[in-house]
């Protein structure tokens, strides 16, 4: 159970489940791009890094890029369920969820 179990499902997911992460990151991106104040945090960011849009473009490339095994490789090098914490506050009751 817990985050451990989550963590196994990831690693045994089918990869459309993965491909499916990409596009929604993907889309995530598009429909940030479409906000004028997100436009102009991304440009003074790449004035601040010296980076173009032409940057974002092939960042934007590179995750389409990415294979299943790339992302599971990556979730298990950089990703250790042991040293994650899951912190749960508020007034839950009102939520209606239970754990």
């Amino acid at each position: 159970g817990g985050f451990r179990g989550l963590w196994s499902k990831a690693a045994a997911a089918p990869n459309s489940a993965y491909e499916d992460m990409v596009r929604k990151g993907l889309d995530w991106i598009v429909d940030h791009q479409k906000n004028d104040g997100e436009l102009v945090g991304r440009l003074t960011n790449g004035l601040y890094f010296d980076r173009s849009m032409a940057f974002d473009a092939e960042m934007e490339a590179k995750v389409q890029a990415l294979t299943p095994d790339q992302i599971r490789a990556a979730m298990q090098k950089y990703l250790n369920p042991d040293g994650l914490s899951i912190v749960r506050a508020g007034d839950f009751s009102k939520a209606k969820v239970t754990w």
